[in-house]
């Protein structure tokens, strides 16, 4: 989902970013001096990267906000990355959550074959999800731990869920990588991205791009063991915390549609519409715009059960990203 997410934004949507391995791998990450690194295949980054302490001072020292040069900055600390902004450089913050049992069986069979990852596991190829979900290192509860900055704490419990609960209702515009159109589509209008979006002379490039990345399916997900098996439950057992999270994001990435409503465009609402004969284009676009309607008329009816504050614009120029 987050790699996903940053291969769209670089690629697709042409947006330079502070990031993880990517600027490691292009950018010169010895120089003091902030500078773009454009690749061939991934976009334009910036010789940052702050995803971990060492990295976010550096980020600090080198003024990354101020200089107004990313547009997106990604992080998974990201309580600790969030001091990068300020009141005078403020940022939004969104994220993108998946189905942490798929999330669970993904990242299993990933890494047994990425070689480049420092935490490559070969070994697992010999291992059952079983055996996976048994090991001490296997990733637990990875988002309410992001969300509450209790990274290597073991001892998670219902406050934490609460606390991150909040946290991702008030802050963040939550995406989900089972609706990824819908959810770059609202990106775009949320991040005011919609006029560099649908430039006339890369429009078709564009739509091309967002069609493609946004249609994936991944292998791992014919793999995911269903509700009720010994692997389902292993699993659930140890990401029970980020399954109720989960459900809770579902909930308001609902409530959300109707913060969108409003600012829906053809021309971008276009770009994730499938190639055809222009009477079925016009026919997608129509029943996307009913069912974005209905979306919103129940939005709506749940957001007036909540204060006015809760649910009131931020403004701001940067963004953090889980």
């Amino acid at each position: 989902g987050g790699t996903t997410l940053k291969h769209i934004m670089s690629t697709c949507l042409r947006r330079i970013q502070a990031a993880d391995r990517t600027s490691r791998d292009y950018c010169n990450m010895d120089s003091t001096e902030l500078q773009l690194c454009r690749t061939t295949n991934a976009g334009t980054y910036v010789n940052a990267d702050p995803t971990d302490h060492i990295g976010i001072q550096r980020s600090k020292a080198m003024k990354l906000v101020e200089s107004g040069i990313p547009d997106v900055i990604t992080s998974s600390h990201m309580l600790h990355a969030a001091t990068l902004f300020s009141d005078e450089h403020p940022g939004r913050m969104f994220t993108i959550l998946r189905d942490p049992i798929e999330r669970a069986v993904s990242t299993f069979y990933y890494l047994q074959h990425a070689h480049w990852e420092h935490d490559y596991r070969p070994d697992l190829k010999e291992m059952t999800l079983l055996d996976y979900a048994a090991l001490p290192e296997t990733p637990s509860n990875r988002m309410v731990r992001w969300l509450t900055g209790k990274n290597s704490d073991p001892n998670l419990n219902e406050d934490d869920l609460e606390f991150a609960k909040a946290l991702l209702e008030r802050k963040f515009l939550v995406m989900l990588t089972d609706k990824m159109a819908t959810s770059i589509e609202r990106l775009i209008y949320y991040m005011n991205w919609d006029e560099s979006a649908t430039i006339p002379e890369l429009y078709k490039e564009t739509k091309s791009c967002l069609i493609t990345n946004t249609n994936n399916k991944e292998e791992a997900q014919n793999q995911v063991p269903k509700v009720g098996t010994v692997e389902y439950d292993a699993l659930y057992a140890i990401n029970e915390l980020d399954m109720k999270l989960y459900e809770h994001a579902k909930k308001v990435f609902k409530k959300q549609t109707a913060l969108f409503t409003n600012k829906r465009k053809k021309s971008v609402v276009e770009l994730f519409i499938g190639s055809a004969t222009k009477e079925q284009q016009d026919d997608d676009l129509v029943q996307a715009t009913k069912r974005s309607d209905y979306e919103a008329s129940q939005a709506r009816a749940l957001l007036m059960e909540r204060p006015p504050e809760e649910h009131r614009s931020i403004e701001a120029t940067n963004s953090l990203m889980a």
